[in-house]
């Protein structure tokens, strides 16, 4: 199997997880706890966040995240750039290493609510998202 075929199965496979994840209805909630229930400075972070709108952001956040990682169109491009311009210094502020917690959140998340969950879609869901959260990473200035 050629890299492209590869990237593109592994991007489908994701993809299809996030889709599983979100049929459980708890998947936000579940992840918010984790993340939040990891540092007290990323609590801090959420302080005087609507959750509920929250929620509806980073629903299509994480949709444009993963589709990033192959062949992302110019809307998925410009959302990606959105996302890390507004998370720099100047807007929300999330250091670059804050982003590891978030991971493993995410993470722990996935596999507690995939059915399907494996070391192979583990493996394919870090690829895919290392992609794009380092280009978020990127643009902290």
């Amino acid at each position: 199997m050629d890299e492209v075929t590869y990237k593109h199965q592994a991007m489908e496979e994701v993809l299809a997880s996030y889709k599983r994840c979100l049929l459980t209805g708890t998947f936000f909630d579940d992840f918010y706890k984790a993340l939040l229930g990891m540092s007290p400075t990323i609590r801090e972070k959420f302080i005087h966040t609507d959750m509920a709108r929250q929620e509806e952001i980073i629903k299509t956040g994480v949709t444009y995240l993963l589709k990033y990682f192959c062949n992302p169109g110019p809307l998925t491009m410009q959302k990606i750039v959105d996302i890390g311009e507004s998370h720099a210094q100047a807007q929300y502020d999330i250091p670059p290493y804050m982003y590891g917690y978030w991971v493993s959140a995410l993470m722990a998340t996935v596999a507690n609510h995939d059915p399907l969950f494996s070391a192979t879609l583990e493996r394919n869901w870090q690829m895919v998202l290392d992609h794009g959260i380092s280009a978020i990473k990127s643009l902290y200035i």
